[in-house]
C-alpha cells in the first residue's frame, strides 16, 4: 500500500504541473540555437541574449522572431551580424515552423547541409554574401513553400541541381558569374 500511495502521489503531481514545466517546442528550439551558437565564432557580443539564463525569453533573443502565440520560432534573422562558422551544428528538425532564415552577409563557410530541406515551411532563405562552398544540395528542391532564395556571392562549385526547378514559387538570385562550374 505504501508504494501505491507514492506512485499515486507522483501521478497527481504529474497531472497538476502546468504544461510549461515540461519541454516545449521553444525549449527544444532554444537548445538547438545554443548548440549552434557554441560552434560559431563571433567578434562581437551580437548573440549575448542567447543564453541558458535567458532560456524562457527565446522570443526576445536577438534575431529570433516567434509566431503569434510565442510557442515556436518562425524566423531566424541574422544578416550582417559578423558571424562565422558552419550550418552543420544547427539542428534544422528543431524548427518545424520556421518560415524565414536569413544569415546573409556573414562569414559562414563549409557546405549547405542537405538537412536544410527539413525546414519544410520555409518561405525566405538568404545565404548570400558568405563563403559557402561545395555544391548546392539537391534537397533544396524539397523546400516547395520557398518564395525567395538567394545564394549569390559564395564559392559554390558543380552543377546547379535540377531539383531547384521544383521551387515553383521562388524568385532566385544565384549570380552565375560567381558560381564555379
Amino acid at each position: 500500500m505504501g508504494n501505491f500511495r507514492c506512485n499515486y502521489t507522483a501521478l497527481i503531481i504529474f497531472l497538476v504541473l502546468p504544461p510549461c514545466f515540461f519541454a516545449s517546442p521553444s525549449t527544444t528550439e532554444a537548445e538547438a540555437l545554443l548548440k549552434w551558437k557554441s560552434s560559431l565564432f563571433m567578434s562581437s557580443s551580437y548573440l549575448n541574449s542567447w543564453s541558458l539564463s535567458n532560456l524562457r525569453n527565446l522570443c526576445n533573443w536577438r534575431g529570433i522572431v516567434c509566431n503569434g502565440d510565442g510557442a515556436a520560432v518562425s524566423e531566424i534573422n541574422l544578416p550582417n551580424a559578423d558571424l562565422s562558422g558552419t550550418l552543420h551544428h544547427l539542428n534544422f528538425t528543431s524548427f518545424p515552423t520556421l518560415t524565414r532564415f536569413n544569415i546573409g552577409g556573414n562569414y559562414f563557410n563549409g557546405s549547405i547541409p542537405p538537412a536544410i530541406a527539413d525546414l519544410s515551411n520555409l518561405v525566405f532563405l538568404d545565404l548570400s554574401n558568405n563563403t559557402f562552398e561545395g555544391s548546392i544540395p539537391p534537397q533544396i528542391g524539397n523546400l516547395t513553400e520557398l518564395q525567395y532564395l538567394t545564394l549569390y556571392n559564395n564559392s559554390f562549385s558543380g552543377v546547379i541541381p535540377y531539383q531547384i526547378g521544383n521551387l515553383q514559387k521562388a524568385a532566385f538570385q544565384l549570380k552565375w558569374e560567381t558560381y564555379k562550374i
